[in-house]
């Protein structure tokens, strides 16, 4: 009698995983952005309002 070889069982794949990719891959830029945001928005020194001056007038933020 011959031994029998079996191939191992690939791991099947999730379907939950791209959407959590997809998940990540907006979240990331987002999160980005709004700390973009709260940096020119918030940050009360000069030289960012200097830089940054018609940014926050654009967003919204008063900054006189």
């Amino acid at each position: 009698m011959r031994p029998t070889t079996h191939a191992p069982a690939r791991p099947r794949a999730s379907t939950a995983q791209p959407a959590v990719a997809g998940l990540v891959s907006a979240a990331v830029p987002a999160l980005m952005g709004l700390a973009l945001l709260a940096l020119i928005g918030f940050v009360p020194y000069p030289a960012v309002h200097d830089a940054f001056h018609d940014v926050r007038h654009t967003a919204g933020f008063p900054c006189h």
